[in-house]
């Protein structure tokens, strides 16, 4: 189970480089509450079957999207509709 909250999601920069860092935090992370370390030679592929989370861009895409869904769905005077 992932607990970032949407509001951390919107914040997160979009470049490739930070991507990448989220992603190789995140299966640390995974690979840690499994007790496995890089002497193992586990595929991340492998870890996230076992954890069942996707890869954290996936995560942050899906976030962004509902977030966006819920500022469409905003009456008009709302300040995060008047944002975009």
């Amino acid at each position: 189970m992932n607990h970032w909250s949407c509001q951390q999601c919107r914040t997160v920069a979009s470049d490739y480089p930070t991507k990448e860092k989220l992603d190789a935090a995140h299966h640390k992370f995974q690979q840690r509450l499994l007790g496995i370390t890089w002497k193992d030679k586990v595929r991340n592929e492998d870890i996230r079957n076992q954890t069942k989370l996707q890869r954290m861009d996936l995560i942050i895409k899906e976030r962004r999207l509902r977030w966006l869904g819920h500022v469409l769905r905003m009456e008009d005077d709302r300040i995060p509709k008047q944002a975009t």
